[in-house]
C-alpha cells in the first residue's frame, strides 16, 4: 500500500492499524445492549488510543490494560507509558479525559500556557472528583472497553486500571463502583477517593487487588496523607499494596517494572 493510500485511508475514517503500534479510531458508536453488570456506554464518539502487543496472537486472550492519562495530558500519553510497562503482555486502551465543560468543574489553567506563550495542551483533559465528571468517565470507560473487544481478543476477567496522579484516583473511584468487574487497580501517586460513596460496595471491594505506588518526596502525597489512607484501608479490610520509591517522579522505571510484575502475578493466579 502506497503512502498516498494509507493517508486516503486513515482521512476517510477507516482503522489503519499496526500490531505493536498504537492507532486511533474515529468511527461513530452504536449503542449496543450490554450487562447489567456495568453501565451503558456513552452514544457520543470517545477520542482514545487502542495498543496492541508486538507479536499479537489472536488465539490468546490478552488481558486488557485500562489507562487514566495525568492531569492535562490526553490519551496519547500511553505512547511512553506502554514502552515502560510492557510491549508484549497486554493489549491497552486509554480514553481521553474530561473538559471543563464535561466534568462541571472549575480547573487551574497552568497547563494552557507556559513562559507568556500557548502550551503544548490547546485544551485542559482532567479526572475530577465531581459526581458529573465520574458519570461521563465511567461511559468513556466502558465505551473504549467495548471497542477494545471488538478488536482484540480479551479475557474478560482480566481487565485491570491503571493511571497517574487524578488519573490514578479515577481508576481507584472506577474500581470501587465495580469491583466485580475488574482485576486490579494500580495508581501512580493518586489517592484513594475519601468520600462514603467509594465504600457503597465494601464487601466486593475486599476482594479487589489494588496496588498504590508513591514518591516519598512527592509533595502532593505527603506522610499524613499516607497514614489516613492506610487507616481507611485496615478498617475496611481491603487488600491495597502501598510501595514507596526514594524519588519525586510519578513515573519512575521501577514503579512501571513493579507494576507489570503485580499484574502478571494476578493474572498467573487461578480464576474462581
Amino acid at each position: 500500500m502506497s503512502n498516498s493510500e494509507k493517508l486516503d485511508q486513515l482521512t476517510s475514517g477507516k482503522s489503519f492499524e499496526h500490531r505493536g503500534l498504537l492507532r486511533k479510531t474515529v468511527k461513530p458508536y452504536i449503542r449496543e445492549t450490554v450487562p447489567t453488570r456495568r453501565p451503558a456506554a456513552s452514544p457520543k464518539r470517545s477520542d482514545y488510543y487502542l495498543f496492541s502487543p508486538i507479536h499479537y496472537e489472536p488465539k490468546y486472550a490478552y488481558p486488557l490494560l485500562v489507562w487514566f492519562h495525568s492531569p492535562g495530558a490526553d490519551e496519547t500519553e500511553i505512547f511512553r507509558i506502554m514502552p515502560q510497562l510492557s510491549l508484549r503482555n497486554y493489549v491497552a486502551v486509554a480514553p481521553r479525559g474530561l473538559t471543563i465543560e464535561e466534568a462541571g468543574a472549575e480547573r487551574c489553567d497552568r497547563f494552557r500556557s507556559f513562559a507568556g506563550g500557548v502550551g503544548r495542551f490547546s485544551a485542559l483533559y482532567d479526572w475530577t472528583e465531581t459526581a458529573a465528571s465520574l458519570d461521563c468517565a465511567e461511559a468513556r470507560v466502558f465505551d473504549a472497553i467495548d471497542r477494545a473487544q471488538v478488536r482484540c481478543h480479551l479475557a474478560p476477567h482480566r481487565i485491570f486500571l491503571a493511571g497517574i496522579g487524578a488519573g490514578g484516583s479515577m481508576a481507584m473511584r472506577l474500581g470501587a463502583r465495580y469491583p466485580e468487574f475488574f482485576a486490579g487497580v494500580i495508581s501512580f501517586s493518586g489517592g484513594f477517593p475519601m468520600i462514603p460513596s467509594s465504600l457503597a460496595k465494601w464487601g466486593s471491594l475486599r476482594r479487589l487487588p489494588i496496588m498504590m505506588m508513591i514518591g516519598s518526596k512527592n509533595p502532593a502525597f505527603p506522610p499524613a496523607t499516607v497514614s489516613k489512607q492506610l487507616r481507611l484501608f485496615h478498617t475496611a479490610g481491603m487488600s491495597v499494596s502501598i510501595r514507596q520509591y526514594s524519588t519525586a517522579d510519578d513515573t519512575a522505571p521501577s514503579m512501571f517494572r513493579d507494576a507489570n510484575q503485580w499484574m502478571m502475578d494476578r493474572i498467573a493466579q487461578p480464576t474462581s
